[in-house]
């Protein structure tokens, strides 16, 4: 089972998605809640299951289709 890790981050809008990749892996669409009232300023937080290696990791967020949300910090 692949760890579980707490993405931070904020978003003022109804919710944002961003593909995640570990290590140059295939992209996954994960979907974050928002709080949709323009409060770009409420930090929130997402847990995520990601496989992760020994030692150092590339993990890589992206939307080629448009806005995801402002992300802050992992942790484990």
């Amino acid at each position: 089972m692949a760890p579980l890790e707490q993405i931070a981050y904020v978003d003022g809008d109804s919710g944002r998605t961003a593909d995640i990749s570990v290590n140059g892996g295939t992209p996954v669409a994960v979907a974050f809640p928002g709080t949709g009232d323009d409060n770009w300023n409420t930090p929130q937080t997402l847990t995520v299951s990601l496989n992760l290696t020994a030692g150092a990791n590339t993990i890589e967020f992206a939307n080629p289709n448009g806005y995801a949300p402002d992300f802050s910090t992992i942790t484990a």
